[in-house]
């Protein structure tokens, strides 16, 4: 079970070394609700998902005791929550653990669990159902030509939380199911549940395709993980997130200088101008966003955050966590 919370940063690390590639992607958004076009190249593609099912109900929590939240409403959750497929998402809202999201189990009319707790007090929230493989992805990517992946098969690669670093990988099979590469003639895996505040890669075997993606706009902070290592963390703002007014300065340890130290922590950005490769940014003595190879260059805080990004929280900085604002703008949609 999957949670990002300011108490407790669920470990979303990854290996750089495997990029082949890179996600550039475009954005329009109408109200609350809009569509994004990833272009995926060949090779690895780094994105998040930042269009996202609407809000099936929200209310206020009464209590806390272990993994179960007790809600002051509404009155009855499993009539609401009704579809046994589903992976549901409770955000907060408001209090100490705003912006928390996390995987729910054994629902009943007035409590849900969270693996480990929330810590959230009387808190605002909301439940949205998670995205789905087969939701995001569709027939949008290349099949397989049998049971197996073969060497014309694209794949998605999901952070796996048994494997601190590692990833699951997933395909369409010629049937049209998604499946875990790793038990072909397993369960169907269509419905798997796409934790939103981490970034997954998309394996592109051999032809370029645009995936487009719909959905609702968040318009509300989501905390992201910013343990020691690298983190795999998506972005949720669609359209006008950018270094400075991400709050990622809120979270990370700046350079003691002008240039990035062995204590400073860094944002690593797709570098569209390269596909594959990747631009570092870090917070200088003077507050300042800079891009790591131009340390005397221009601000980077008006830098726009793509889809998908790492955090490389420095060795010794410990793991933490923090949110990740939207826009001023988003107040109004």
């Amino acid at each position: 079970m999957k949670a990002t919370t300011l108490k407790k940063a669920a470990l979303v690390a990854g290996s750089l070394s495997f990029l082949a590639g890179s996600a550039f992607s475009q954005t329009a958004v109408s109200g609350a609700g809009g569509y994004t076009t990833h272009n995926l190249a060949i090779g690895f593609n780094l994105i998040g998902i930042s269009l996202h099912n609407p809000v099936a109900t929200s209310g206020a929590i009464d209590s806390e005791a272990g993994d179960t939240i007790t809600v002051a409403s509404p009155e009855d959750l499993t009539a609401i929550l009704t579809d046994a497929t589903a992976t549901y998402l409770v955000e907060i809202l408001d209090g100490a653990q705003a912006g928390a999201v996390a995987e729910i189990s054994n629902l009943t009319a007035t409590s849900f669990d969270v693996a480990g707790g929330l810590g959230a007090g009387t808190a605002a929230y909301q439940i949205r159902p998670a995205s789905t493989l087969a939701s995001v992805f569709g027939s949008t990517l290349a099949d397989a030509g049998g049971p197996f992946p073969d060497a014309a098969t694209d794949q998605v690669w999901v952070v796996n939380p048994a494997a601190a670093g590692g990833f699951s990988q997933y395909f369409r099979n010629s049937t049209g199911d998604w499946k875990d590469a790793a038990a072909a003639f397993g369960a169907s895996q269509n419905d798997l549940g796409l934790f939103y505040p981490e970034g997954l890669f998309v394996q592109v075997a051999d032809t370029a395709k645009d995936l487009v993606v719909t959905g609702m706009v968040k318009n509300t902070s989501t905390v992201v993980a910013a343990n020691e290592g690298f983190n795999l963390v998506g972005v949720t703002p669609p359209v006008g997130a950018e270094l400075g007014n991400s709050n990622l300065a809120g979270t990370l340890s700046a350079s003691a200088g002008p240039f990035p130290d062995a204590t400073t922590d860094q944002v690593w950005l797709v570098n569209t101008a390269a596909p594959g490769g990747f631009s570092q940014y870090f917070l200088n003595s003077g507050g300042a966003w800079k891009d790591a190879a131009a340390a005397f260059g221009a601000d980077a805080d008006t830098t726009a955050l793509t889809s998908g990004i790492f955090i490389q929280r420095a060795a010794g900085n410990g793991d933490t966590a923090g949110g990740l604002d939207v826009p001023d703008f988003y107040a109004n949609l």
